[in-house]
């Protein structure tokens, strides 16, 4: 009992409560990173559409991403790719490097393409 009076006994001292605490700072700063979630996983889903302009539907680009990503040792489901189009997941940074190599190529070849026009 001594113990848990030496712990409760500097907060009592200090006459800190949970009614010091203002919890609207902390509901901000949480919708913030919820909204920079959902923002981070919106341009993960603009740079696949980006990567494979070539792609028609959700259903296409989720096949291209998961054939390219796929490697011998991790295979990539094209439903996780949906996932990621959909907002519901966002993918591993194992993924996101060569999601952004492959937007940087086909930037790339955009400006090539520009200037031998």
């Amino acid at each position: 009992m001594a113990f848990i009076s030496q712990i409760s006994g500097p907060h009592s001292e200090v006459g800190l409560s949970q009614d010091n605490f203002r919890r609207d700072p902390v509901e901000k700063l949480c919708k913030k990173f919820i909204n920079s979630e959902d923002q981070s996983r919106k341009w993960i889903a603009d740079q696949l559409w980006r990567a494979f302009p070539e792609a028609t539907s959700e259903k296409q680009l989720s096949k291209l991403v998961a054939d390219v990503l796929t490697t011998k040792r991790r295979s990539v489901h094209w439903k996780t790719v949906n996932n990621w189009l959909q907002h519901d997941h966002a993918p591993h940074f194992r993924y996101v490097m060569p999601i952004l190599f492959l937007v940087l190529g086909e930037r790339l070849l955009e400006i090539i393409d520009s200037e031998a026009a």
